[in-house]
């Protein structure tokens, strides 16, 4: 009834700004079946990106109103008319006056909230025109339940919220490829490195069989030096036993009644042919009565099967 009386007493009434929000998504766009589920009704700018503006904030002065009542004749808000229009206003009170609770729109009219909530102390200590003066300049108290008028931004919404989409939808698609591409390019930088890895690794592995060959080759020719040398003084080391050997039993051929041997233990036979004087092992034939020192060496036996 106060409020009433303040409207009717040509006090004009702060209306908030009629600023509608909207959600902008990559992955979909507003049509006329889902933006209702994607728009919010707001009385101060949140986010300018993600809002349109219809109507700036106003103080009116309506030109008669009505105290609506519920069955029991409880009163739920006003009906204050302006231009034709009409606008309900129902009123948020403090716990200490009315557990009322949030307060929600009145039937099909754009309703305007009055939240007194945190206004208990003033509303109980304070004469009438000085809540006249608290409603007049407590702009933050006035918030927008519900103002069908914002489906007028409808249309300019949903064209934004398309081109948003398809902007984002394109720069997902040029990510996307930019990520392919990038895909591509590591897998081939991945290759080249493989490839380059492999190749070094090809040619240590040829290097240390080529050297691996050579230090066989050395190995080889050190053996088949040290053999030689072997060979060598082993030769040289027969030789010498031969011709020690030799020494020891040149001056005994003049006899032939006992088995001539020198101080290794070798026999020596003396060629009836050429005359020289060998080893046993050297003659194909020797010894017998009156000549067991005697014989033919191999080599004039094969010159007598030859002739």
């Amino acid at each position: 009834m106060l409020l009433n009386e303040y409207i009717t007493s040509g006090n004009p009434l702060y209306t908030p700004p009629v600023i509608v929000a909207f959600d902008l998504s990559a992955h979909f766009y507003l049509t006329e079946e889902n933006i209702a589920d994607h728009t919010r009704l707001l009385s101060e700018s949140q986010d300018k990106e993600h809002e349109i503006c219809l109507y700036d904030s106003k103080m009116i002065r309506f030109t008669s109103t009505e105290i609506v009542k519920d069955t029991k004749e409880r009163p739920k808000g006003i009906l204050a008319e302006f231009r034709g229009r009409k606008l309900a206003i129902r009123i948020t009170p403090p716990d200490t006056v009315c557990k009322l609770g949030s307060v929600s729109q009145y039937q099909d009219y754009p309703t305007l909230e009055i939240d007194l909530s945190a206004a208990a102390e003033m509303l109980q200590t304070n004469k009438k025109e000085a809540v006249f003066q608290y409603l007049l300049n407590h702009h933050s108290i006035y918030r927008w339940i519900s103002n069908p008028i914002i489906s007028e931004a409808y249309p300019k919404i949903m064209k934004r919220s398309k081109a948003y989409y398809d902007a984002a939808q394109s720069r997902i698609k040029q990510e996307e490829a930019q990520r392919k591409a990038d895909a591509v390019h590591r897998a081939e930088e991945a290759k080249k490195r493989f490839e380059e890895q492999a190749r070094i690794q090809s040619e240590f592995l040829k290097q240390r069989e080529v050297e691996r060959q050579q230090q066989q080759e050395e190995w080889q020719k050190r053996q088949a030096e040290e053999k030689a040398l072997r060979e060598e003084q082993a030769r040289r080391a027969k030789e010498k036993s031969y011709n020690l050997g030799l020494s020891d039993v040149i001056g005994q051929f003049t006899q032939q009644t006992s088995i001539i041997r020198d101080r290794f233990g070798n026999r020596w036979v003396k060629c009836e042919v050429c005359g020289a004087i060998k080893q046993d092992i050297e003659f194909s034939s020797y010894g017998g009565p009156n000549h067991i020192n005697l014989g033919t060496c191999r080599e004039c036996s094969r010159k007598q099967h030859k002739s």
